[in-house]
């Protein structure tokens, strides 16, 4: 289930007919809103902020079938059971999953890097 409101009942951005059609047609619902809000509500869910990383550059990313494990730049590496990728526009998160899905439809992942998907929003 996607969530768009915090625990305070406060959504993260206002309802659009433009998540509507994402849920519609993908399944998933799709919020923007501001970052910094969605950062008080990612910290605020987080137990132990000791295990928050921040400023990691990350080289590689290894999907397991029951965890993943991310390798930094710095040679450590870590393991968990999700990975929230918030590394920008040349994010490493990203290509990985592209990696993934390739292996499984690599005509669809090109289409889509390629910006001839059809089915792309």
């Amino acid at each position: 289930m996607a969530r768009d409101r915090d625990r305070s009942g406060r959504p993260f951005a206002p309802p659009s007919d433009f998540n509507q059609l994402t849920g519609a047609r993908t399944g998933y619902r799709v919020s923007f809103g501001e970052r910094q809000v969605l950062l008080q509500v990612l910290l605020g869910g987080i137990k132990d902020q000791s295990k928050l990383l921040v400023n990691k550059q990350i080289v590689d990313i290894v999907h397991k079938p029951d965890s993943v494990t991310v390798k930094c730049a710095d040679g450590t590496s870590y393991d968990g059971d999700i990975l929230a990728g918030a590394d920008g526009v040349r994010s490493q998160t990203r290509n990985a999953l592209w990696r993934l899905a390739e292996a499984y439809n690599p005509e669809l992942v090109r289409k889509d890097k390629e910006g001839e998907n059809p089915d792309r929003l």
